[in-house]
């Protein structure tokens, strides 16, 4: 049976320029900025898709960014702050830490898809 997540970006993009990153963690090792399976998309009318197919039952989160220049990271300022937008599955963000796995982690069932809305924070 095959399973997928749907990451949908809707609006906040600063600008239409670079791309979408989606990264999608099966454990709370590394979230939400180190390794995890990747998917890139473009940004098309304010908007960015990244699908992961045939993914395993179980608890995961994401992390999403919008690469404005296509750098395949998430660019900070000397403090450590993003320049860059980017958000998590459960949409909490905080100004001064990075979110943490259990606000952002959610569960997918056997034959479930999962379509996730996820907001930018700038």
């Amino acid at each position: 049976m095959t399973l997928s997540i749907r990451l949908v970006v809707l609006a906040g993009f600063r600008s239409a320029e670079g791309r979408l990153g989606c990264k999608l963690f099966a454990r709370p090792d590394g979230f939400p900025e180190g390794e995890a399976e990747r998917r890139v998309a473009p940004i098309v009318e304010a908007k960015g898709t990244c699908r992961f197919e045939q993914v395993r039952a179980g608890t995961f989160a994401v992390a999403v960014m919008h690469d404005q220049n296509a750098n395949d990271k998430l660019d900070k300022n000397f403090f450590g702050v993003p320049t860059e937008g980017y958000g998590v599955s459960g949409n909490k963000t905080h100004a001064l830490s990075a979110p943490t796995w259990e606000e952002s982690k959610f569960t997918l069932e056997a034959g479930e898809t999962k379509v996730l809305q996820v907001s930018l924070r700038y």
